[in-house]
């Protein structure tokens, strides 16, 4: 209600004036008065004083309030109209109220003009406020009217209840192929290809959620099937919810989503065989690979020229050359493939710098260079990690400075940090060389794979780029961090962090650990191997090792011999025709554990004689028991295979071996792990 509230008075009496108007005040304090009794001033005053309320006596000598009311409803139709007489009857009133007087006062019962006054002011402001709301919400219906004929999307109206179309607009006739009047005779059934109870529910989901969109196939008129994505929310049309739905055709983006989906598919599926053809080309080159480096060492063995030996060294030199190479392509294409894995264990990280040292020192000394190393007290005696990975990336850095400095010095060094976000502690393996340096310009290439810093055909320093490369990949594996140092001519210093856990305590130990058995110098062993070359290699080592050598041509055979002999160790190959050494190795892990349940049985005396008409399954096959139990209960299992891409060893181990050689095998890598198992000091932990 306005503050100052308008009133006009029609009045020819100026005493009636005043009490009309003193009533007003009691209930609207800050209204403003305007006083008339004829035609044409109440006219004008309409217009000038724009009045918010008249209030006009019934009988004045040259206009009356009938007069007053016509005038008022032809030009101010929503102004409340009072009338105040002093005598009026029953019929008069009635005809006053028919004309359209909001109410009628009489003069004796004045009193009453307050309550009557404010409560046509609150309907004149419900009149207005109904006015308004019509207006808007008539403006609203013709602007979404105006937007559903005009727009250029696709929309329908649809009744929720019987999922009829109630209206469609020009683009759904054009993109539907039907004229509207079609469209409207149609439910939405007939163009939507999902179940009927499908669209019933999605159509009660848009009245709940108000707003949704789901994808569908709609039905043109020639039959043409139209990938679609819908968007419905409910509207009011009258007393009536419909669903106002607008309709994108996703037909070019399906294609292009299902062409997406097939080429991953398609990539993955190469991928997969990409990884299966790495793995094969590893096994069928290292097998092969293993017999000629064999034969190489045994050649060693026996007696040669000057001149001989010169040959033989330099193939074996070549083969571990080729073997590197072999497993850093291997170790990239597991980089790119994402499958490159880590294996924490317990290590020494000073002995594995050691190690990795140790296989230089015989090139350094014969390139005349000085070799050595640096540790800081305070690097601890165990940490957690992955030492292999360590290791590598040791061995590559190592590597490069050797092959990239002529004179002077190759220098190691171990520095602890301070803790990193996720470990105890961070090690600071710095690997700096007198060598060649780097050029600035070529310190961007550095890490990429299959890039050196002198790219041409006749750069002295041979190589195929990747040791960097895998460096690089190790270090972001392992959460760690590297930078290089370098001055052309004078030498580059390599940095590489890695951040590791310390042990819980000192009896920490690695859960693989393979514990030395009984001291042993002669060993019978089991070698199941189907490969003749690698056959012929291996036994002549172990015997000139001092072993005697039981040949099993297939995983079957080895589970046979097994029972049937009496044997220390078993080096068991893992692709064999027949069964492979994993199936044969738990079947013979599956044996030991019958032996031992027996044994213990019988020694409790709790257990009933057992009567059995087939042995233990293990991958469809069947195992006969034996009638002679195994030489001990576990018997060391050592998978030496041509299978060597990460990952590998820890699957063999899950199977039950309890060692891994990755073939081409080192004679001096297979003496060493047999006296790891049978007890000699020297050879106790890993190398």
């Amino acid at each position: 209600m306005p503050e100052q509230t308008k009133v006009l008075i029609v009045e020819d009496l100026p005493t009636d004036a005043l009490l009309v108007e003193h009533e007003v005040r009691e209930v609207l304090p800050e209204s403003i008065f305007l006083v008339v009794e004829t035609a044409p001033d109440f006219l004008a005053a309409l217009d000038s004083f724009q009045p918010d309320l008249i209030l006009s006596d019934y009988s004045m000598p040259e206009f009356d309030g009938l007069s007053a009311l016509k005038l008022a409803l032809e030009h101010v139709p929503d102004t409340p109209f009072l009338i105040i007489t002093g005598s009026i009857n029953e019929e008069t009133a009635v005809k006053c109220m028919k004309a359209g007087a909001w109410d009628y006062i009489l003069k004796e019962r004045i009193i009453r003009l307050g309550t009557s006054v404010l409560a046509a002011l609150e309907r004149r402001k419900e009149r207005l406020e109904k006015r308004s709301a019509g207006e808007a919400l008539e403006r609203s219906e013709r602007l979404f009217r105006n937007l559903f004929e005009q727009h250029a999307a696709v929309k329908l109206l649809v009744d929720p209840d019987t999922a009829a179309i109630v209206d469609a607009n020009q683009a759904a006739a054009e993109f539907y192929g039907w004229s509207r009047d079609q469209l409207k005779a149609k439910h939405i059934p007939d163009i939507n290809t999902l179940p009927p109870e499908q669209i019933k529910s999605n159509m009660r989901k848009a009245l709940i959620e108000h707003c949704v969109s789901f994808e569908a196939q709609h039905k043109l008129a020639d039959g043409t099937l139209r990938d679609v994505e819908i968007f419905s929310s409910p509207i009011q049309s009258g007393n009536k919810t419909l669903l106002h739905s607008i309709v994108h055709d996703i037909t070019s983006r399906k294609k292009a989503e299902r062409a997406l989906i097939a080429a991953k598919e398609l990539a993955e599926a190469a991928n997969i065989a990409k990884s299966e053809f790495l793995a094969n080309m590893s096994h069928e080159l290292r097998t092969p690979f293993n017999g000629i480096m064999g034969m190489m060492q045994l050649l060693q063995t026996t007696p040669l020229n000057e001149e001989q030996q010169e040959f033989v060294s330099a193939a074996i030199e070549s083969s571990k050359r080729f073997t590197r190479l072999l497993s850093d392509i291997l170790d990239i294409s597991s980089f790119e493939a994402g499958k490159a894995t880590l294996t924490t264990s317990e290590f020494n990280p000073v002995e594995a710098l050691e190690s990795v040292m140790d296989l230089f020192a015989l090139r350094a000394r014969e390139k005349g260079l000085d070799l050595d190393m640096t540790v800081d007290p305070a690097i601890p005696r165990n940490v957690l990690g992955d030492v292999t990975r360590v290791k590598q990336i040791l061995f590559n850095l190592v590597g490069n400075a050797l092959k990239f400095t002529d004179k002077g010095s190759v220098h190691a060094a171990l520095t602890p940090l301070s803790a990193a976000k996720g470990g105890d502690l961070r090690i600071m393996f710095s690997i700096s060389d007198t060598g060649i340096g780097i050029p600035e310009d070529k310190l961007g290439n550095l890490f990429k794979p299959f890039v050196q810093v002198d790219g041409s055909y006749t750069r002295p320093y041979q190589g195929a780029g990747l040791g960097l490369s895998i460096v690089k990949r190790l270090m972001e594996l392992m959460n760690g961090n590297g930078c290089v140092e370098t001055v052309v001519d004078r030498g580059t210093t390599v940095h590489v962090v890695l951040p590791f856990t310390l042990p819980a305590g000192d009896a920490a130990k690695t859960a693989q650990a393979a514990a030395p058995g009984v001291r042993k110098e002669h060993l019978n062993i089991l070698l199941a191997e189907d490969d003749s070359l690698n056959q012929m290699f291996m036994t002549h080592v172990l015997k000139k090792l001092g072993h005697a050598v039981t040949v099993a041509n297939n995983g079957q055979e080895a589970v046979d011999l097994f029972l049937a002999g009496d044997f220390d160790c078993i080096l068991m190959d893992i692709q064999m025709p027949v069964m492979t050494g994993v199936e044969a190795t738990k079947m013979i892990r599956l044996q030991e554990s019958e032996f031992r349940s027996q044994k213990s049985e019988d020694e409790d005396g709790t257990s009933e004689k057992r009567h059995r008409t087939s042995g233990p399954q293990v991958s469809g096959l069947s195992l006969q028991p034996s009638k002679n139990p195994p030489p001990s209960p576990h018997i060391p299992i050592i998978a030496v295979t041509a299978h060597t891409q990460p990952g590998d060893r820890e699957k063999f181990l899950a199977a039950g071996m309890d060692e891994y050689l990755g073939k081409p095998v080192g004679m001096e890598d297979l003496d060493f792990i047999l006296k790891r198992f049978f007890g000699d000091p020297q050879a106790d932990g890993a190398r």
